[in-house]
């Protein structure tokens, strides 16, 4: 915590998807992992207005 690791990571993908013509790049975080949210916040992070869903692939689940 605190290396500057995150924020390299976030970076080289940002450069990558520069390199291959994507217009952005997004990823998800916890509502509750507010020490990410900060960080993405400092960096220039918007937060969009979508929400997640997921459902398990087994019927018996």
């Amino acid at each position: 915590r605190g290396s500057g690791a995150a924020g390299a990571l976030i970076e080289a993908c940002r450069a990558a998807c520069r390199e291959h013509g994507a217009p952005r790049l997004a990823w998800q975080t916890a509502k509750d992992n507010h020490r990410a949210q900060a960080l993405y916040d400092r960096i220039g992070g918007a937060r969009s207005e979508w929400l997640d869903y997921e459902i398990a692939s087994s019927l018996d689940a």
